[in-house]
């Protein structure tokens, strides 16, 4: 049986090797665990926090941004699948064990086919522009997803040079692998397989990879205005108006085994990463934001993102995406000069969703995997207003209160660099990973170059 367990784990591997995580939009947040809706002050204020660009009192700035996450969701199940592919070494020539080994072995395979099983890979990038009170700018949020769906027909994923004995064909065919007409034909050339009989891989596997996700294009004008308390004390709003163009991705990607194993990366980057759009549409919508510093240690903030619940319209047909609104609140307090320790808190829950591919139905669907409340913590520390060091920790909000939560807590960390007032660089990156061989890892990073006049 080694030979089909080494062709099912290079299949699982080449998906494995592709690269999903939490929407940290810009490096200072990303090094601060996402809390920022009380304390960005950046371009990045045009997704955490439009009311931040009024208190920007600047003539003109330009804040670039880009940044990557990953998840990987298919490791565990790896593991899970390597007790039996290991086992295969030392398989009895009793029929009816190889047939209960054969059962287990499908079972594992069939547990690749369900919600979640893949990696995860998002890109964020971004421009904003402001003069004065008015900022134009630019947000991407692209997340695809890359899962198995695995033929877990066995007699499908056999070598055409591997089967040679009457045990394994015995088990196979008791199994209901094999069907009779294909039992005979490899009695008749004398309990093997050969090329061209019509039985194995080369012929008719059907395993593919699923390239799956969406692009969100926002396109914001945003007007914001700060009104001055006492001393430093401000409190700021703005709103932003914006044209969301949208990106559906739904590939089905047939595993052509010998091609992959062939040309290796090659193959990933001819069939994976150049998958294109199956569908674009387009939207509007609005975000409002308040933002504010009081006393001589205390910001507040309030973002409202998407509250004009509407839609995206796609131009083949297909049903509209509904945007879902998200209300998120962050606080800091800086008890010495130069140093914030934040907290952000989104007030709604939203379903987390993983795209899944049905091949008996022949069409792709959405299943709900979780229940998401990001929850995020955050200090920094600049030092003579030069150097920012910075930490954070990111975790889903509902895991701290239900068990049936997925709890991922994602440590975070980064620096940013200032000349006077005019020049930034800021650097962040996230994971969860801090041994080799950890399942569902999560890795990040992103960085941003920005300046103001």
């Amino acid at each position: 049986m080694r030979g089909l367990s080494t062709r099912i784990v290079l299949i699982l591997l080449l998906a494995a090797g592709l690269a999903g995580a939490t929407e940290l939009f810009g490096p200072r947040a990303m090094a601060m665990g996402g809390a920022q809706v009380a304390l960005v002050e950046d371009g990045t204020c045009a997704y955490w926090n439009p009311a931040a660009f009024g208190r920007r009192d600047i003539i003109f700035g330009a804040d670039p941004v880009w940044g990557f996450g990953v998840k990987d969701g298919i490791t565990e199940q790896m593991n899970r699948f390597r007790s039996y592919y290991d086992g295969a070494d030392d398989l009895p020539m009793d029929p009816t064990e190889i047939q209960n080994y054969i059962e287990d072995f499908q079972g594992a395979l069939e547990d690749f086919n369900e919600p979640g099983v893949g990696v995860i890979g998002n890109m964020h990038a971004g421009f904003a522009a402001q003069i004065g009170p008015v900022a134009v700018s630019w947000v991407d949020m692209t997340k695809l997803e890359i899962g198995p769906w695995v033929d877990t027909y066995t007699a499908r994923l056999i070598s055409t040079t591997y089967l040679d004995s009457f045990a394994e064909i015995t088990a196979l065919y008791g199994a209901g692998l094999l069907t009779t007409a294909e039992y005979n034909r490899l009695a008749s050339q004398g309990w093997r397989t050969i090329e061209g009989d019509g039985i194995g891989l080369e012929d008719d596997n059907g395993s593919v990879v699923n390239a799956t996700g969406f692009a969100q294009h926002d396109l914001a004008v945003t007007y914001a205005h700060s009104f001055e308390l006492k001393r430093d004390n401000f409190i700021a709003i703005g709103a932003s108006a914006k044209f969301i163009y949208g990106q559906r991705y739904d590939n089905q990607i047939p595993f052509n085994v010998e091609e992959a194993l062939t040309t290796g990366p090659n193959w990933l980057f001819e069939n994976i990463l150049n998958v294109g759009a199956s569908a674009t549409g387009y939207g509007f919508s609005m975000d409002l934001g308040v933002q504010g510093f009081v006393g001589d240690f205390f910001h507040f903030g309030v973002m409202g993102r998407n509250i004009i619940p509407l839609e995206i319209a796609w131009d083949d047909d297909s049903p509209a995406t509904q945007l879902d609104p998200q209300v998120r609140i962050g606080v800091s307090f800086e008890p010495f000069s130069g140093f914030n320790i934040a907290l952000d808190l989104d007030a709604l829950e939203t379903d987390y969703t993983v795209t899944v591919y049905d091949p008996n139905a022949g069409e792709t669907r959405e299943i709900t995997v979780d229940r998401v409340r990001d929850l995020s913590f955050g200090v920094e520390w600049n030092l003579a207003e030069i150097f920012s060091v910075r930490a954070g920790i990111n975790t889903n909000y509902n895991s701290v209160i239900e068990d049936q939560a997925d709890a991922n807590f994602l440590a975070c960390f980064g620096f940013g660099l200032h000349v006077g007032e005019i020049f930034h660089f800021d650097l962040g990156v996230m994971t969860n990973t801090f041994s080799s061989g950890e399942n569902n890892n999560h890795l990040g990073g992103s960085v941003a170059v920005g300046f103001v006049l």
